[in-house]
């Protein structure tokens, strides 16, 4: 493992030197703003894209990098933008300029044709070219591709919409910053670009705010509203497609069970996953936070059954004991509000209720104690 690597494992901060002044990328920020797809990204991975924006002073939060990752089945793929191939390489002060376009080659495998982008009618598009202009060569570097080893195709082998839409822009980029990679290896050694790994979408181009821009006023639920965006997946629940963030198929139908047989339930569990998620989707709980709601629910209705259940009368015969002495009763016994009665010395000095509530309307009167006095009272 290179050293940039091994520092970042230990917990070190990387900082990107830009003209607009430093920015410190840590593994937490990096996780939690700059990884894109739903996949879960390891430490491993976290550390590797750190190690190569450290090298190669890349700036993830203006799209220069990116770190994607769509299941966890597949490692992520660490990626550069093409801006930053070009901006990097007219920084250099041997650069002299580059050319790039597309090979096409008409019907019936006819001529093959060099243009700047554009495929004439009758021909279709190869492959891609680029030449690269270095400052004391006496020829520029050229590079061919051919497009059949670039073309990203979905499951059914046909191209995705990228490579089907835009055949020459695509193919063009690939040639390109594989000739500036060879005219300038310590330049760019590491650096690929979008269209060389395939991604299942799009990557963003709109640069990502500071991270303290982003929570300065922000409440608890707005933070945890941002990160759930980037943690969905569908999901088919019943015959409907959902988007969901871990939690199971099983969980949301034991929450369903739980909501139907109360409508009060189902109430108190909208309002526990928007405490835990910001949003009102039972979906979007994670998996682990789905299994501790279950078990909030089961307590939940034990205690709204204890509640709404009438006490049952004992099967046991009347006792046929002595009335108790009356002088061995507590001479302080009041009518609680709860519906029993209890000591005012024995038990409603340790009333939570009454302490929440600032006084009782049996034992300190119809309204409640003043602040000064319940202080008094506790003490």
């Amino acid at each position: 493992m290179s050293k940039a690597v091994a520092e970042v494992d230990s917990g070190m901060e990387v900082v990107i030197h830009t003209n607009a002044g430093d920015v410190k990328l840590t593994p937490a920020i990096v996780r939690r703003y700059l990884v894109n797809g739903n996949g879960n990204v390891t430490d491993q991975e976290i550390a590797l894209f750190l190690g190569l924006c450290r090298a190669q002073n890349l700036n993830p939060f203006t799209r220069e990098a990116f770190l994607v990752k769509y299941n966890g089945n597949q490692p992520a793929a660490i990626i550069v933008a093409k801006d930053a191939f070009l901006k990097r390489a007219y920084r250099s002060e041997s650069f002299r300029g580059h050319k790039a376009g597309v090979i096409c080659q008409a019907s019936g495998q006819g001529n093959i044709t060099y243009t700047e982008g554009f495929c004439p009618p009758g021909s279709k598009i190869v492959g891609g070219w680029a030449e690269v202009h270095r400052d004391g060569w006496s020829f520029p570097l050229r590079v061919e591709v051919d497009l059949n080893e670039y073309q990203a195709k979905k499951s059914d082998g046909t191209p995705n919409r990228m490579w089907s839409e835009k055949p020459a822009t695509m193919v063009r980029k690939v040639a390109l910053v594989q000739a500036l990679r060879e005219a300038f290896p310590d330049n760019f050694q590491g650096m690929y670009s979008e269209e060389e790994i395939p991604t299942q979408e799009e990557l963003p181009k709109t640069p990502v705010p500071d991270p303290a821009v982003i929570d300065a006023g922000n409440t608890a639920s707005d933070q945890r509203r941002r990160r759930n965006k980037y943690r969905v997946d569908p999901m088919i629940f019943g015959s409907d497609e959902i988007m969901t963030c871990g939690c199971t198929d099983e969980q949301l139908m034991a929450l369903h069970a739980a909501a139907k047989s109360d409508p009060d339930c189902k109430l108190w569990i909208t309002a526990q996953v928007k405490l835990l998620t910001g949003y009102d989707q039972w979906s979007y709980m994670r998996e682990e936070e789905a299994a501790q709601l279950i078990e909030a629910v089961e307590i939940y209705r034990q205690r709204q059954t204890a509640q709404n259940d009438p006490p049952t009368e004992s099967s046991e015969p009347p006792s046929t004991a002595e009335p108790s002495d009356p002088q061995t009763l507590p001479d302080d016994l009041v009518d609680c509000p709860k519906g029993d009665r209890v000591s005012v010395s024995q038990y409603c000095s340790n009333c939570r209720d009454r302490q929440t509530l600032g006084g009782c309307p049996v034992v300190d009167g119809e309204e409640p104690m003043d602040e000064e006095t319940r202080f008094d009272t506790e003490g």
